[in-house]
């Protein structure tokens, strides 16, 4: 058999999934095309899957914009929110577990800001490695999302300790 006739018959049999990252501040929304709900929670535990569209997502002009930009095959490689999404997971009632939470982070070296974006379990354990650190749970008004991806750089905890802070 052809490997591209099969790999077409599998496409053909997947659904088109609803679903959303939400990464504390809001939610990043998108379609997955995937053979069933269960492989999309074990390749990517942080998206919530909705099988109906929340009805104010249904009256808004954003869900043309989900549907035009945001749309994901479960065989691509991650990118955009899905990379974050895979490190995430949810319990049965829709917390997140103790997956490590993000935590928006600048300190200063010399007179030059720097930011971060650091996984941690708590304010504390930043606290323990940076005591002086100021820490931010939504973006300052003055910074956009745009700005904020350009100039952050994304650390763990451990990684964040190894920095000059």
């Amino acid at each position: 058999m052809d490997v591209q006739f099969i790999r077409t018959n599998i496409s053909s049999l997947k659904k088109k999934f609803l679903v959303c990252y939400d990464y504390g501040m809001g939610g990043l929304w998108g379609y997955m095309y995937s053979l069933s709900a269960q492989q999309i929670r074990e390749k990517y535990p942080g998206l919530r899957i909705y099988t109906n569209m929340p009805r104010w997502l249904e009256q808004s002009h954003f869900k043309d914009f989900v549907a035009e930009h945001n749309e994901f095959d479960i065989e691509d490689e991650p990118r955009d929110f899905l990379i974050e999404a895979q490190s995430f997971d949810y319990r049965a009632n829709g917390s997140k577990s103790l997956a490590p939470k993000k935590y928006l982070v600048r300190t200063w070296l010399g007179h030059r800001e720097v930011w971060y974006l650091v996984s941690a379990s708590g304010e504390e354990e930043i606290r323990s490695v940076a005591p002086f650190a100021e820490i931010f749970f939504t973006l300052p008004r003055w910074m956009d999302v745009e700005s904020f991806s350009r100039i952050a750089t994304r650390v763990d905890i451990e990684k964040f300790n190894q920095l000059p802070n």
